[in-house]
């Protein structure tokens, strides 16, 4: 799961000689993205749990006819 916080003195401490806002831009955006991907795991988890529902459900139907 995506870290959704991060301490200031663990941000200063990460980036202490470089561009400060460059720095919470790029924490920023990593989380951004780090929260895109895990929406799309769990999008493609649901999609095959449904895959194979529908698959049961199509087996099932045609037994019974």
């Amino acid at each position: 799961m995506t870290k959704t916080n991060m301490d200031q003195s663990e941000l200063l401490a990460k980036h202490d000689q470089g561009d400060f806002l460059r720095s919470i831009a790029e924490a920023v955006l990593q989380l951004i993205m780090e929260a895109d991907v895990d929406g799309l795991l769990a999008l493609i988890t649901m999609s095959r749990r449904w895959d194979a529902i529908s698959i049961d459900l199509l087996a099932t139907s045609s037994q019974t006819t």
